[in-house]
């Protein structure tokens, strides 16, 4: 819903003029669907008076409707005109330049704070994002990220893992490549599952999986902005101090929470690289590619069968 206040001071109605009342409340109710009540209480008067207004003068206010309905009809707005408006309201929402500019962007979307709340919980579901939203204090996050950015079958949202989805699809169970990265992996999942490095286990493993990515030409080389952006340690945009962000919002008409998730997001901003790529890959399946049924359950079959004579 707009601001009815706002939006009949920047049209200029002179509310102390009857017709100019009715003209002004036949504008907001054709063009914006406000209630009388509505109305009524951002002009200061009660519904009773303004339908005794209406009463009075009848006539004109008919009028006023036709003419504001007529206008609307008659509204011959091209494609591109209207997809340029939606990207400018896009733009004042990600980079506002007052606390108006927020309040356009979340009436026009209708963004509630439930919503907010949402998104910020589900950027951490997946694995990437809940390692660039997490503060791992038991492990050496610079050498487990470089690790990760250089295998060339996990998708990292740049230039050079493109593919890398299917390629992880390819993966042979037989090379000491693919077992390397998958021990790999797994002592990574057991230590963040876990809460506790296992430093001997990690290094070990990326030591030699290392080495056999450099033998076999597929270790891909990691930049220090990869590795800044895969961690999320990009400098911070502008944060501001609490007292700030309070007289940033102080027009917004919000409730507390809903106030205190604007403040947290002004006051601990986060890094906003630019992705030139789509966050995760769309992988077109090609069986034939892969080891059909039957034999994917001999090889499972044979590698039980060499288990249990190990044992024995």
């Amino acid at each position: 819903m707009i601001d009815i206040k706002h939006y009949l001071m920047e049209n200029a109605y002179n509310l102390r003029d009857d017709k100019e009342l009715l003209r002004a409340w036949a504008d907001v109710k054709v063009n914006y669907s406000a209630s009388q009540e509505e109305f009524a209480k951002a002009v200061g008067i009660s519904s009773r008076t303004l339908r005794n207004k209406i009463s009075n003068d009848n006539a004109f206010f008919n009028q006023c409707l036709e003419e504001f309905t007529q206008v609307s009809k008659d509204s011959d707005i091209s494609d591109d005109v209207l997809s340029a408006f939606v990207d400018n309201i896009i733009e004042l929402g990600i980079n506002p330049r007052s606390s108006k500019d927020l309040q356009l962007f979340a009436e026009f979307f209708n963004v509630t704070s439930d919503q907010i709340k949402r998104i910020i919980q589900i950027k951490g579901f997946s694995f990437r994002g809940w390692l660039q939203e997490t503060n791992l204090d038991f492990i050496n996050e610079k050498k487990m990220f470089k690790d990760l950015l250089s295998i060339d079958v996990l998708y990292s949202q740049n230039k050079q893992t493109v593919g890398a989805t299917e390629r992880a699809l390819e993966v042979d169970l037989n090379s000491p490549l693919d077992q390397y990265r998958l021990m790999y992996m797994g002592a990574i999942f057991m230590s963040l599952y876990n809460q506790y490095s296992y430093t001997d286990v990690l290094n070990q493993l990326s030591l030699i999986m290392k080495l056999e990515q450099i033998k076999q030409g597929r270790d891909l080389p990691v930049s220090d902005y990869e590795h800044k952006r895969m961690s999320g340690t990009l400098e911070q945009r502008n944060p501001m101090e609490r007292e700030d962000a309070e007289r940033y919002l102080l027009d917004l008409d919000l409730k507390d929470d809903e106030r205190e998730i604007f403040i947290e997001c002004l006051m601990n901003p986060r890094p906003v690289p630019k992705p030139t790529l789509p966050d995760k890959e769309t992988v077109k399946k090609d069986k034939e590619k892969y080891i059909p049924e039957d034999e994917f359950i001999q090889w499972l079959n044979k590698m039980t069968n060499n288990q249990d004579e190990e044992m024995y």
